[in-house]
């Protein structure tokens, strides 16, 4: 009698997901037979190849012409998340076969977009007059793109938990915006030479990607999809030491910002004590000197000024200078970049689009082929921009 009891509870450990409901329709293999249409949905095939191709085609087409429905035209017709699905589950179920999936098609993915985004970046440096806004737009991570994120792993994993050969549209649209459009839009940047925006356009696709991962986990987690032995548990074990390590190692946003803080400050402490230095140092007269000090003595009293004063109050009045408003006006895109200095190499201080009304502050500067205006908004931030790229509202001669 012990012995059957024994015999039983075994059988039903190893065959507990065989016995759910959900996986009654995939036959006598139950759940096994799901992580086989699961796995063979997620491997990459020649369709995929196929329609990734179209894809890239089109995201190199929006970066160069500044469009964004072209983007969203192109984010529609991407493969299935291969890399975050099959990672998900690979640490989920402890799965090595799930886990070279994602790492195969992630490295597959990364350097094809990222390669696409730097050879339409190289092109667009081709093209120093005109602007490139849109891309722009993506190399920032924020809370809005996060829960983009989160909706679209839910209806993911939901939707392939009812059946793998399925996926959901608008969750494969969701997961791509937050995951391909970083990592092109850092390639673009590296193509143009701006190192900053590369940056954080890599660092923008770090950090969505392994928030997927781990909301994935979770999800399976939630949907009782879990290892049953003990001895598969070490994928969750590894994800949760890899996060240990990331939240150490990375997210220290007080080390950055002490690092970004000190290094400007010991720079002007640098300049202060240079300045300092060289007003206090005792200047020792030389021959030079005292020769120029004997011109200025002699030349000196030549110069003398007669003032004759009169009886009558005399009023000057100063005309204030004219304001002149101007507007952003690109003709080739949505808007322009407002950057630090002129030259397109220099730092991209700010955005705008067109319609943004900006004050003209006069200086005007050639460099790179094209005429640079000093500018300044509403807010007192100002910048340069080509001055092609604004209309005046207040003409002034010769502006």
């Amino acid at each position: 009698m012990n012995q059957q009891n024994e015999k039983h509870s075994k059988v039903s450990k190893s065959e507990f997901r065989s016995n759910d409901s959900r996986w009654s329709q995939y036959g006598p293999t139950g759940f096994n037979g799901f992580l086989d249409q699961l796995s063979r949905r997620l491997e990459i095939n020649v369709e995929t190849f196929l329609v990734g191709a179209i894809s890239l085609l089109l995201i190199s087409l929006a970066l160069l012409l500044d469009k964004f429905p072209l983007f969203v035209l192109a984010i529609l017709i991407t493969p299935i998340m291969s890399p975050i699905l099959g990672l998900a589950f690979g640490f989920n179920l402890g799965s090595l076969k799930f886990l070279k999936i994602g790492l195969f098609s992630l490295l597959l993915n990364f350097v094809s977009f990222f390669i696409v985004g730097g050879f339409s970046g190289f092109i667009a440096r081709q093209f120093p007059e005109r602007e490139f806004v849109i891309w722009q737009y993506f190399i920032e991570f924020n809370w809005s793109g996060l829960l983009l994120l989160f909706v679209g792993v839910l209806i993911m994993v939901s939707t392939i938990i009812r059946n793998p050969r399925q996926a959901s549209l608008v969750a494969n649209v969701a997961l791509a915006y937050s995951f391909y459009l970083p990592l092109v839009s850092s390639g673009f940047a590296y193509g143009l030479g701006l190192q900053t925006q590369f940056m954080n356009g890599i660092t923008s696709f770090l950090q969505y990607f392994g928030i997927a991962i781990v909301f994935g986990v979770g999800i399976l987690l939630a949907y009782k999809i879990r290892p049953i032995r003990l001895k598969d548990s070490w994928g969750i074990v590894s994800l949760i030491i890899l996060i240990a390590i990331v939240g150490v190692f990375f997210f220290r946003p007080d080390i950055i910002q002490k690092a970004k803080e000190v290094l400007p400050e010991t720079e002007n402490l640098m300049v202060i004590e240079n300045n300092t230095l060289n007003q206090n140092t005792p200047i020792q007269p030389t021959q030079t000197n005292s020769q120029s000090i004997s011109t200025l003595e002699q030349e000196k009293p030549t110069e003398i000024l007669t003032i004759i004063p009169t009886s009558t109050a005399t009023i000057t009045l100063t005309p204030l200078p004219t304001i002149i408003w101007a507007e952003v006006r690109s003709p080739e895109g949505d808007g322009a970049n407002i950057r630090e200095e002129p030259g397109f190499d220099a730092r991209i201080v700010r955005t705008v689009l067109n319609g943004t009304a900006v004050q003209v502050l006069g200086e005007t500067e050639v460099i790179d082929g094209a005429t640079w205006v000093h500018i300044q908004f509403i807010d007192q931030v100002d910048g340069w921009i080509v001055r092609s790229l604004i209309v005046s509202a207040t003409p002034e001669p010769e502006w």
